[in-house]
């Protein structure tokens, strides 16, 4: 039923008068492949979207398609099929006919019309609204009407600009489902953006961070979320966000420590030789709220450095907020976690999911290739 093609690429540069809104973005996305490109507000997402689509001339850089270049080719001709934000649907046309619009300005025969229109309605489950105007749409109603306009011709690549941005929450996990059903279903190549670091785990094969038009990392859910390369991306990606708790390094002959008032952390394996080379010096702990545990002391324990500042149940989980010498830290625990403001706890950190980074720089430091699963926590109280 479609078409489906690759997309490369290379050293992509956009300037808007001093601006540069994208510089020197660079990524390759396979054929079928669901390819995520997730960032905050002016990251330079919808210029990438904008200038693989011919709609934004670049300033360096190459776009491919299939291998070929399409820098000179004008936007009509590349196979590109973009759905934006803001949807654009024609409010003086019926769904049948803002989904056979490019079907129509493609001259695409009047029977072939017919049929691609009502299949494509029918993966979509819209077929009950082909008769009616955009303006008896509900929100969910309208994202599915313009995806399926997106859908329709035989482009080679789909690039999908915040398709579910506009939603409720609840419209939005269903739509997220269905995205899902329709690409494994169509096959298609497909450049998804968005700045909802859910939508971009859920959905994507792979994911490149964007921060300030310069890409940041590239890689598939698992390695974007458990090997982060920078503490942007650590911050970013995750919810709640990561944790960061500072600390120094000390060496003795039981190996290599992170410590402070009221944490003592063996480095693990991985992160060793990077430290080793560090002694003394200050770094930051990254670490994730659901590799934290936390423990009430029980009555007539001593008061520790650590005490409960909130609990937000949230259903399936909890989440406690722990005060620490440092500042706040994020802990998920069980849903039936027993606690409440103010009481003393102690709090254990999975040591091998841990990410150091030396305070003042943005990159963590290397680790070795042995990182591997979860461990027994160290406590501290």
């Amino acid at each position: 039923m479609s078409s489906t093609g690759t997309l490369r690429v290379e050293g992509l540069t956009k300037r808007f008068g001093r601006t540069v809104a994208i510089a020197d973005v660079s990524f390759q996305v396979g054929d079928g492949e669901l390819f995520t490109v997730v960032g905050p507000t002016n990251a330079g997402k919808t210029t990438t979207l904008r200038t693989i689509a011919g709609l934004e001339t670049p300033d360096g850089g190459t776009v491919f398609i299939n291998d070929r270049p399409m820098n000179a080719v004008h936007s009509s001709r590349r196979k590109v099929s973009l759905m934006f934000q803001n949807l654009a649907l024609f409010p003086h046309l019926s769904g049948f006919e803002n989904i056979a619009f490019p079907l129509r300005n493609a001259r695409m025969r009047r029977e072939e019309i017919q049929r691609r229109v009502e299949e494509i309605a029918d993966l979509l489950r819209i077929g009950h609204l082909l008769d009616r105007l955009p303006r008896t749409y509900s929100g969910g109603e309208q994202q599915r009407v313009a995806l399926a306009r997106a859908l329709a011709p035989t482009s080679e690549v789909l690039l999908l600009d915040e398709p579910l941005s506009n939603l409720d929450a609840h419209i939005r996990t269903s739509l997220r489902a269905e995205l899902k059903r329709l690409h494994r279903e169509f096959g298609r190549t497909i450049v998804y953006v968005t700045h909802d670091q859910v939508e971009a785990m859920s959905l994507s094969d792979r994911i490149a961070v964007l921060r300030e038009g310069r890409m940041q990392q590239i890689g598939t859910p698992e390695e974007i979320y458990e090997r982060p390369a920078n503490r942007f991306v650590a911050t970013f990606i995750g919810s709640p966000p990561i944790n960061f708790v500072p600390a120094a390094v000390v060496e003795d002959a039981g190996g290599v420590w992170l410590t402070n008032a009221w944490l003592k952390l063996r480095a693990p394996a991985h992160l060793a030789p990077a430290l080793r080379q560090h002694p003394r010096d200050s770094v930051l702990v990254a670490v994730r709220p659901e590799d934290i545990t936390v423990t009430p002391l029980a009555t007539g324990d001593r008061v520790g450095d650590l005490t409960v500042y909130a609990v937000e149940p949230l259903g399936a989980k909890t989440i406690v907020d722990v005060k620490t010498p440092d500042g706040n830290i994020k802990a998920i625990v069980r849903r039936s976690w027993e606690g409440r403001p103010n009481m003393p706890v102690t709090v254990g950190v999975d040591e091998r999911r841990i990410h150091v980074l030396r305070e003042g720089d943005e990159e963590f430091l290397p680790s070795g290739p042995d990182r591997a699963a979860p461990v027994q926590t160290t406590s501290a109280g």
